[in-house]
């Protein structure tokens, strides 16, 4: 029993007795355990992920040997860490979600991060910075040569025609993004900035191939360059690195890279090229257009119109497309009808409502430039210098592209439909611990874990893909 005295709530008296109460006790069957804590092994990880991602990165892929033969960054010969260290440390902290070159730098006190890439002791972030920083363009030209590289090693292995969606060609989807800066990096202007208006930025340029989802190349631009500016030589510089196939491909881009330039590089390479028109400069031609009914589709209509802008060295056809969104007839002798208008270039002979649905299904192009951007912290990573900051977002696009590859690789029908922040979680991103005997090392993890058969039948066949 437990007695309470009486308290008034009106006059705050504490007349008027005691308040009785029965107090009743939950007694446990079975009482909680004490855990208590100390800091004592010494083998530990969060990352036994990391393993079969890394071993895949310097024995499939060869990355360190790449390195040593197509990139001649200068450094000294007593430098503790080789510069396929340094950037392999980056790689795969990205992978492992990592941000900041001071997150790196803690990533490479993990037992399993220094065994797996041999590091004498962990890598600061000051010699994380000065690396990056002897990059100049010379040396950013062959690093972008040697990513090429080790795409095509994958691709012979498994052709992206496998996965293509389209029954007539690969597509690729160009398109450009913004990366605010925080400080005064070198190269950062003020530019077109939707989301952030007046801030300094970074205008990087990506070219997507729709049938794996990968990154074919990307660009380091200040953030005061046009969309298309440079599109020409990028597509020159991406094409012969594009995946053999007995297939032509298709561009698909909005109308930032509407210019002959681009138009005569694709047509060029034998490209099909489908590429949205600002109708800003279209309002005479749209007012003259004939317009025709699609059959099966009443709200639609297009036209078709030839068109030769100053500078072109021929005419090209615009498409126009009209979609009725709504009608008015209360009070009217006429109904009154609206329309939304898009135009296209192309030289693809399809259907007007087949270009209509072709052009719009590359909407999921920025849902990978999210992924890139947010996931793998692409941009998010910067420095002073520009060519480092080039270096340090292609690392991010290539982390990417390797979580990627893994999951085409080894497990096509389930993991690679994955975000890269799930498939992150449930097999990088694993409790573990380091084990030597013999002069061989394990990772041993728990016996419970939960997604064990899955990370055992994806590890298994990767081991067993052979790149050559």
């Amino acid at each position: 029993m437990v007695y309470f005295q009486y308290v008034n709530p009106i006059t705050h008296s504490t007349k008027g007795g005691t308040l009785l109460v029965q107090q009743y006790t939950t007694h446990s069957s079975q009482k909680r355990p004490q855990i208590a804590w100390e800091f004592t092994e010494e083998t530990l990880t969060n990352y036994a992920g990391i393993v079969p991602i890394a071993d895949f990165v310097f024995e499939q892929l060869e990355f360190a040997e790449r390195i040593e033969a197509h990139l001649d960054l200068p450094v000294h010969h007593n430098v503790q860490f080789s510069t396929a260290q340094i950037l392999a440390t980056i790689l795969l902290g990205y992978t492992a979600d990592l941000s900041r070159l001071c997150h790196i730098e803690a990533f490479s006190h993990d037992p399993v991060i220094q065994t797996t890439l041999g590091l004498p002791r962990p890598i600061d972030e000051n010699t994380l910075a000065y690396r990056l920083k002897k990059f100049t363009w010379p040396t950013a030209n062959q690093w972008q040569a040697l990513l090429g590289q080790l795409r095509q090693p994958v691709h012979h292995v498994r052709p992206a025609s496998a996965l293509a969606a389209h029954p007539h060609w690969q597509i690729i989807d160009l398109d450009s993004t913004v990366c605010p800066c925080y400080g005064h990096q070198e190269g950062a202007a003020k530019g077109y900035n939707p989301g952030h208006k007046g801030q300094p930025s970074y205008h990087p340029l990506l070219a997507f191939l729709t049938a794996t989802k990968e990154v074919l190349q990307s660009w380091w631009r200040p953030g005061n360059t046009y969309t298309g500016n440079g599109a020409a030589d990028f597509l020159q510089a991406l094409w012969p690195h594009l995946p053999a196939s007995d297939r032509p491909y298709l561009v698909r881009a909005d109308s930032g890279f509407f210019n002959g330039a681009v138009l005569e590089t694709l047509e060029a390479r034998g490209a099909r090229y489908l590429i949205k028109v600002k109708l800003r400069n279209f309002q005479t031609q749209v007012g003259r257009c004939a317009w025709e009914s699609i059959p099966g589709a009443p709200h639609l209509a297009y036209a078709e119109l030839p068109y030769q802008a100053l500078g072109w060295n021929r005419p090209r056809t615009l498409v126009f497309l009209r979609r009725r969104v709504r009608e008015e007839r209360d009070g009217l002798l006429f109904p009154l009808v609206y329309y939304t208008y898009e135009c296209f270039v192309t030289n693809v002979t399809e259907a007007p409502v087949e270009l209509w649905r072709l052009y719009h299904d590359r909407g999921e192009c920025e849902n990978w430039i999210a992924a890139v951007k947010q996931q793998l912290h692409a941009g998010t990573t910067l420095v002073d210098d520009f060519w480092a900051n080039e270096v340090l977002w292609s690392l991010a696009v290539l982390a990417y592209n390797v979580l990627i590859w893994i999951r085409w690789l080894a497990d096509p029908a389930d993991s690679w439909h994955e975000e890269p922040q799930t498939f992150r979680a449930w097999y990088i991103l694993v409790a573990g611990k380091l084990v030597a005997h013999a002069r061989q090392y394990q990772v041993h993890l728990a016996a419970a874990y939960i997604h064990r058969p899955r990370w055992t039948r994806l590890t298994q066949a990767l081991q067993q893909v052979q790149l050559e």
